[in-house]
């Protein structure tokens, strides 16, 4: 019904993929039932200036956050679009994200990543690759921006609790 003062999550140094128009204005959220934590991820570069996934999580209904932390273990190349989404006790976080590892430096090419944290994102696991084809953007629609994949990612919640999350994406 009402909301309360908006609070700085962080502050983000964006990343912009030069070819492919990404959801960098578009950060991720999902919460638990039992603790009621609120987990953040959004695309940025991080300290060094590296493209990554980045998490944050606030234990207090928003009031203060953590210190982001990467979950994206990708070498230089871009990383964008993450969704994220959490187990109803919040201690298995799963997020899925574009990602250009494989992609030999070519710019239009990119798989769909996983990264797992099952202890409520204080760590995360090494990143899986889910797509067992790689999409070529350029079959994508050509905006001003770049090719568009689309923002139509996410992570449909389980009903089975031996399967924490099923991602859904834009394979071209």
């Amino acid at each position: 019904t009402t909301f309360g003062v908006p609070t700085l999550v962080t502050t983000v140094t964006r990343y912009a993929h030069p070819s492919i128009r990404t959801g960098v204005f578009l950060p991720s959220a999902t919460t638990d039932r039992t603790t009621g934590a609120v987990y953040v991820v959004y695309q940025a570069r991080d300290s060094a200036g590296l493209p990554r996934i980045l998490f944050t999580k606030s234990t207090n209904t928003g009031a203060t956050w953590s210190a982001p932390i990467a979950v994206s273990d990708n070498p230089s190349t871009g990383v964008f679009n993450p969704a994220i989404s959490a187990s109803p006790d919040g201690q298995t976080l799963t997020v899925a994200f574009y990602d250009q590892r494989d992609s030999g430096g070519n710019l239009f090419l990119c798989n769909l990543y996983l990264a797992q944290s099952f202890d409520g994102g204080a760590t995360w696991g090494p990143n899986i690759r889910l797509t067992s084809e790689t999409s070529d953007a350029t079959l994508a629609p050509l905006t001003p921006d770049g090719y568009m994949l689309g923002d139509y990612l996410g992570i449909a919640e389980s009903t089975n609790p031996d399967v924490p999350a099923v991602p859904v994406w834009v394979d071209t």
